[in-house]
């Protein structure tokens, strides 16, 4: 259920009967999925691990594409590999649950990553970056490879990298999955902060319900469909 706040601002992201198959079609992921999210929202995908998280996240950030169904995002359609390629880019940032940092760059370098990627000059990144570490207290790391940082802190490094371009919707897939649970709290509020910051929508994947009541509204997932 869309809050009366949330109804009044524009719609940011629109995903109608979507439906993804693996497997040459033997394993159907999901089945009719929909969602419908607002400019500035908090949404949280909750569902049992193969419900259809993940796969649905993917298809809306432009990773993947549906085999029906159309997703919209700022009210345009990523219809090509080269338009999802953009949105990924310029509009869309991703909180992987494994941070799948590079392990050989350093904290800077893997931050950097997704800014020269969009065509930007270091130069014109790196005060933003430096901005993002030191308010997720790692910029003390900054020029430390990432395989030295502690599990906590790559995923600090994860969320300053989805955060480096300014996108203004952020998809964030158990982000704290992986963590204990003093580091997964740290993390966590991290990430609500930034967003809030930015002013930016947050979709998460996850199946912790404690995690999933810090949003603004609970989406269930199961066998593949939004309910």
């Amino acid at each position: 259920m869309t809050s009366p706040a949330a109804s009044s601002r524009s719609v940011v992201i629109e995903a109608s009967n979507i439906w993804k198959a693996f497997d040459h079609g033997r394993i159907q992921v999901l089945q009719g999925a929909g969602l419908t999210v607002h400019r500035g929202e908090t949404i949280a995908l909750c569902g049992a691990s193969g419900s259809g998280k993940s796969t649905l996240l993917n298809i809306i950030g432009g990773l993947d594409a549906p085999d029906e169904g159309e997703v919209r995002i700022h009210g345009r359609i990523p219809r090509t590999t080269e338009d999802r390629t953009r949105l990924r880019r310029a509009t869309v940032g991703f909180v992987f649950q494994l941070h799948n940092l590079i392990p050989d760059l350093t904290l800077v370098e893997n931050c950097l990553v997704p800014a020269l990627a969009a065509g930007a000059q270091p130069r014109d990144r790196l005060e933003r970056i430096h901005h993002l570490l030191e308010a997720t207290g790692i910029r003390h790391r900054a020029d430390r490879p990432v395989q030295e940082l502690s599990g906590g802190e790559r995923q600090r490094a994860a969320i300053c990298r989805a955060l480096v371009n300014e996108p203004s919707i952020i998809l964030a897939d158990e982000p704290t999955g992986s963590l204990d649970e003093a580091s997964g709290r740290q993390v966590l509020d991290l990430l609500f902060d930034l967003v809030a910051r930015d002013a930016a929508t947050l979709v998460m994947a996850t199946h912790d319900r404690a995690v999933a009541e810090r949003c603004d509204r609970i989406v269930v997932m199961r066998d593949g469909r939004t309910l």
